[in-house]
C-alpha cells in the first residue's frame, strides 16, 4: 500500500486507521504549536488532511511544508 506524508498540528486522536507518527515533533508554528510528520494511505489522504482541518489543524503535504520552512512560516525542530 503505497503512503502519502502530511506534516500537522494535530493531536494523535485525529489518526484515523492506516495513519501513524513518523517523526512527533519536526517543528513548530509561529504561535508554539508542535508539528509532526505523519503518514497514512494514499488513497485516504484527503479525508484524512480533512479531518485534520476540521479542528482547524495545519494539514500540508510535503511540497507546502518546502515553502513553510523556506520563507520561515515554521521553525524547525
Amino acid at each position: 500500500m503505497k503512503e502519502t506524508i502530511t506534516y500537522t498540528t494535530a493531536p494523535t486522536n485525529y489518526d484515523w486507521f492506516g495513519t501513524h507518527t513518523l517523526e512527533e515533533n519536526v517543528g513548530t508554528t509561529t504561535n508554539g504549536k508542535t508539528i509532526r510528520k505523519v503518514a497514512g494511505p494514499a488513497t485516504r489522504v484527503e479525508a484524512q488532511r480533512g479531518r485534520y482541518g476540521s479542528g482547524l489543524h495545519l494539514a500540508v503535504d510535503e511540497n507546502e511544508w518546502d515553502k513553510l520552512v523556506r520563507y520561515e512560516l515554521v521553525k524547525l525542530a
